[in-house]
């Protein structure tokens, strides 16, 4: 059984709900899919208006839009262990102070660096253990957008294997993980890049009149900048994109207390469940 990404289209085809657009060319590629609904695109009833999603290569986004991301995960993470392991510390603890947080340790860390906190804290093998993550903590908060270079280079002072590196890349664009907001293709006709993440958040506006059914149509034309049709995807990957988006704007969250709740009882039930699997 064979599948495909794509439709077969010619270039007189209309535009349709699921075509793909590209603009420019060589290192300037710029691509989107198009979601305008097909009842108004066969009624005329966009008001001159196209909607489009914007799509970058792979590499584009792996360079400009993850590191942001990771970087936040990244910093959430560092966080929560150093808090974690400087509560336990032996200074901290004789001293009373078990009020410190997530942001008074931020400040903390801002105010006097890693290496005068590692020295209030005074020499131990505690203080040694905790240096890594004191240090890397403050890189992520001196430094809120970081290159994907930089990512990389805390994974390993923080000393990630290869496959927690793997997992976190992955994350970033399978749809199996959960990722909400990107739909990932792995090719497009007649491009030599691997892998096209479309990004479900960013929504554009593009004037119909711009938008054209193939490149010699646009070639003909003197619109700039404008979009010409390569591709259209199979139904069953527009009708998933479109139920993705869907799903994405259609959320509903709950409240921070009962979110907090939420994963306190799950934590108890959790643990009781490992506590009872240990008895037996």
């Amino acid at each position: 059984m064979t599948y495909s990404l794509f439709q077969e289209i010619t270039d007189f085809d209309h535009l349709c709900q699921g075509d793909i657009l590209q603009a420019g060319a060589d290192e300037n590629e710029k691509f989107g899919i198009l979601i305008t609904a097909d009842c108004d695109l066969a009624q005329d009833k966009t008001h001159g208006e196209l909607n489009m999603l914007e799509m970058v290569t792979a590499e584009s986004f792996f360079r400009d839009i993850w590191p942001a991301r990771e970087h936040k995960h990244l910093a959430d993470e560092i966080l929560k262990n150093s808090l974690a392991k400087i509560k336990e510390h032996k200074s901290i603890k004789s001293a009373g102070n078990l009020n410190l947080n997530e942001e008074t340790l931020c400040d903390w860390i801002r105010s006097d660096g890693h290496e005068k906190v590692c020295e209030d804290l005074g020499k131990s093998r505690q203080t040694n253990q905790l240096l890594p993550f004191l240090k890397s903590l403050e890189k992520v908060l001196c430094n809120p957008t970081p290159s994907k270079n930089q990512i990389f280079d805390l994974w390993n002072e923080l000393n990630k294997s290869d496959g927690y590196k793997k997992d976190r890349i992955n994350r970033a664009i399978d749809p199996s993980k959960g990722q909400a907001d990107v739909f990932f293709l792995p090719y497009l006709p007649q491009h030599a890049e691997i892998g096209y993440v479309t990004l479900l958040r960013r929504i554009r506006q593009v004037d119909e009149s711009n938008v054209f059914r193939n490149r010699q149509e646009k070639l003909r034309s003197s619109s700039e900048p404008g979009y010409f049709r390569i591709a259209r995807l199979t139904d069953n990957l527009r009708f998933s994109l479109v139920q993705k988006m869907s799903v994405l704007f259609s959320r509903i969250g709950h409240e921070i207390d009962f979110e907090t709740e939420l994963r306190e009882a799950s934590n108890i039930t959790i643990n009781t469940m490992i506590a009872e699997g240990r008895v037996s």
